[in-house]
């Protein structure tokens, strides 16, 4: 008889640029890290047309952190489906050098909060190798801890690690973790945490008395109303006719963060836009410079909402099928690791908040991973987003957040 396993993985998005305030990262690095949250955005979204959220960043860093505790195809499967391999110059190490540029880069930030964090069972250590990975690229905290029935329940691990999420989170992530997940809890052998978190107010404030009801067309016909903001001023506007779709940049005050709002030109045309959203290479300096000063009459709803979902089965189908079962090979993140059955991620669970209104935005992500053994003047533009659209949270062009309002 096969015994399970478990890991658990937190996380929150991150995301950072080519020479920025974060240090040099590669270019590949860059791209993979966008070509990832696009790719995972969609997939997702195939089966939810609800509200969404995601921080890519955050999944794809506690991916990649479990990922150097892998070997052999196992190890690959992780590296393909993230998308390292699809760029030049990537390697395992160059992945872990600028996951460290990415996360020093962040301390002393007054807006964005990122935090890592290793659970493993008291009946083993972390392999040297891996707690050096940890420690050294990923700042990663660990602490050792029994899971064992007899010493504790699922009720109070929950609780312990939940506490420390919701720190992190400044008590909006709640309840990451439920004592039903831990229902296996003598075979858990490591919980994997990352945390991001991300509150500023905008650049250009909306002033509350401008705040009207108005209607938001969840269909081509089909409205409900919704709290709408409105401001003219100077905003970074672009035209995307691939996208059949009008964007916008929002900046904020205290940090490099910029939200862009991507509207398309039909109501119902949220769906054409996200299938194409791939051929755009948001890194790129083609796509940057679309983006010019306007005078823009900007009127954007106010939106507050929770997401969670298990990521299993979508990285599956985008390619992380070995990792989850009974032939995958996580041996080196244990030291001395005897059991007779397999370590294997069993669930990947990701939640996340996101508050936006005249003063700014409050976002903030969490996900876990079960591993179980087994231009100049013109006239002013019009953007009026009454109608279902994507929004990122981007830093120095790399997407910490990505999602989509559809309703309310």
């Amino acid at each position: 008889m096969i015994k399970s396993k478990i890991l658990i993985i937190l996380l929150i998005v991150s995301c950072a640029s080519f020479v920025t305030s974060q240090g040099y990262l590669d270019n590949g690095f860059v791209k993979a890290l966008s070509s990832f949250a696009i790719r995972l955005y969609q997939e997702v979204t195939t089966s939810i047309s609800d509200n969404v959220m995601l921080s890519p960043l955050s999944i794809q860093s506690i991916l990649s952190l479990t990922m150097y505790g892998a070997k052999g195809d196992t190890k690959q499967a992780m590296f393909d489906t993230m998308t390292y391999s699809s760029f030049e110059n990537m390697t395992y190490e160059t992945v872990a050098m600028n996951f460290k540029e990415l996360i020093n880069g962040l301390e002393g930030s007054k807006a964005i909060f990122t935090a890592f964090k290793i659970y493993v069972t008291d009946l083993y250590n972390l392999s040297s190798d891996y707690q050096k990975i940890a420690i050294d690229y990923f700042s990663s905290e660990i602490e050792s801890m029994s899971f064992r029935f007899e010493d504790t329940t699922p009720e109070k691990v929950a609780a312990y690690i939940n506490s420390w999420v919701a720190r992190k989170t400044k008590n909006r992530i709640q309840d990451l973790i439920t004592p039903y997940s831990l229902k296996y809890l003598n075979t858990t052998r490591l919980i994997l945490i990352n945390t991001i978190y991300f509150k500023d107010t905008w650049t250009k404030l909306f002033t509350q008395a401008n705040t009207k009801p108005g209607k938001f067309y969840i269909s081509a016909t089909k409205s409900v109303t919704a709290n709408f903001m409105s401001l003219k001023s100077n905003f970074l506007y672009a035209t995307l006719p691939e996208l059949n779709a009008t964007a916008i940049t929002l900046s904020y005050k205290n940090s490099p963060m910029e939200m862009i709002i991507l509207l398309p030109n039909a109501r119902n045309g949220l769906k054409i836009m996200k299938n194409l959203l791939d051929i755009v290479d948001w890194t790129s300096e083609n796509v940057t410079n679309r983006f010019q000063y306007s005078i823009v009459n900007l009127k954007i709803p106010k939106w507050k909402f929770e997401f969670s979902v298990d990521l299993g089965n979508f990285l599956k189908d985008m390619g992380m099928s070995l990792p989850f079962t009974e032939d995958a090979d996580f041996t080196g993140m244990l030291d001395n690791y005897n059991e007779n059955c397999t370590i294997r991620i069993s669930k990947v669970v990701h939640k996340t908040f996101i508050s936006v209104n005249e003063n700014g935005t409050e976002a903030s992500a969490a996900t876990a991973v079960y591993m179980m053994g087994s231009g100049g003047p013109s006239k002013p533009k019009d953007f009026i987003a009454d109608h279902p659209f994507i929004f990122m949270l981007r830093y120095n062009l790399n997407i910490y957040f990505i999602g989509q309002l559809t309703q309310f």
